[in-house]
């Protein structure tokens, strides 16, 4: 989606240029083919179609809402119930387009006017244009909506994700104590008994898992409220560790939980970089380690490489000779 986004917008900046390449293509004597001018006379006609450019401005500003969404699932770490925020967020910011129009669209109706003119092209309009382009319009936000509604259903219906989406995101827990007091018991054993065979296999007792909850909530609530959920968590693994040694079994195979497949198809792309037809007989371990650095690794820019050339220097197996070629 962000592609088709960005594809868009290269569209509408260079449109005059492009319109200007299909006027000379159409004309006849400038060495064109019939069907090449046909096929411009045939583009010409779309680009001054006063409707078609409504519709172009339109889908620049459904693109954007759903190229935020696309970008959240692109990302490493996304929790549950930030996803569902960012599907929220996509839902009213497109409905909103059924009422008003768009950024993009508002825009475009601002410069064309009553003169039905954009960038310097007349625009050919038609009575029953805009009527018709209303009723699309309500057409593709329900479709898109319901697309999206019916792929992440299961974000409500699952009773794992509803459970996850709940305990990690700290700002959905309740502020009273009352409330605090009873909330995610149920959400921890639905947890306990779904990842049951996995918490096993490493001692995980889930009775004590019950009450180091309760004293989790406690120690969040009283020390670290007003931090947001990825601090909140770093600081229960980094200091209460053992304190809270079941209960955090769980919270980290909810941190860890994959909802896309973003991460394998730029592991794969980075394969592709680091062994190319050049570096064919790089090994299994060696390869590893350099996908690894060049994906979790540190930025170029932070990377100190003194300690690698200390290494390279003391520790290779044949002798170093900086100065061999003067």
């Amino acid at each position: 989606m962000p592609h088709l986004f960005r594809s868009l917008q290269v569209f509408l900046r260079g449109l005059t240029a492009l319109y200007n390449h299909f006027q000379n293509t159409a004309a006849t004597g400038r060495g064109s083919s019939v069907e090449m001018q046909g096929r411009a006379r045939n583009i010409i006609k779309q680009i001054e179609s006063y409707k078609q450019m409504l519709f172009i401005h339109f889908m620049l500003d459904v693109l954007e809402s759903v190229s935020r969404l696309s970008t959240v699932f692109q990302k490493n770490e996304v929790t549950v119930g930030e996803a569902k925020d960012s599907m929220e967020r996509m839902y009213l910011s497109l409905d909103a387009m059924k009422a008003r129009p768009g950024n993009a669209l508002q825009q475009f109706l601002d410069i064309v006017g009553d003169d039905k003119e954009f960038q310097g092209i007349t625009l050919k309009s038609s009575p029953s244009d805009v009527v018709n382009f209303e009723k699309s319009k309500v057409k593709i936000v329900d479709t898109i909506n319901n697309y999206v509604s019916q792929r992440f259903g299961n974000f409500d219906s699952d009773p794992v994700l509803a459970a996850s989406s709940q305990i990690i995101d700290i700002k959905l827990w309740p502020g009273s104590r009352e409330e605090l007091a009873v909330f995610g018991e149920k959400q921890v054993q639905t947890l306990c008994e779904h990842f049951g065979p996995v918490l096993e296999r490493n001692d995980f007792d889930s009775e004590e898992a019950k009450h180091e909850w309760l004293d989790m909530k406690v120690c969040i609530f009283r020390n670290y409220n007003s931090l947001k959920s990825p601090a909140v968590w770093q600081k229960m693994f980094l200091e209460y560790s053992e304190m809270f040694a079941n209960i955090l079994m769980i919270i980290e195979i909810l941190l860890i939980l994959p909802l896309s497949t973003a991460c394998c198809v730029r592991g794969f792309s980075c394969l592709k970089r680091i062994k190319s037809d050049w570096r064919t007989r790089l090994d299994t371990e060696c390869l590893d380690g350099l996908m690894r650095i060049s994906m979790d690794g540190p930025d170029l820019e932070a990377f100190d490489c003194e300690k690698a050339l200390a290494h390279w220097w003391n520790k290779g197996e044949r002798q170093r000779r900086p100065l061999y070629n003067e």
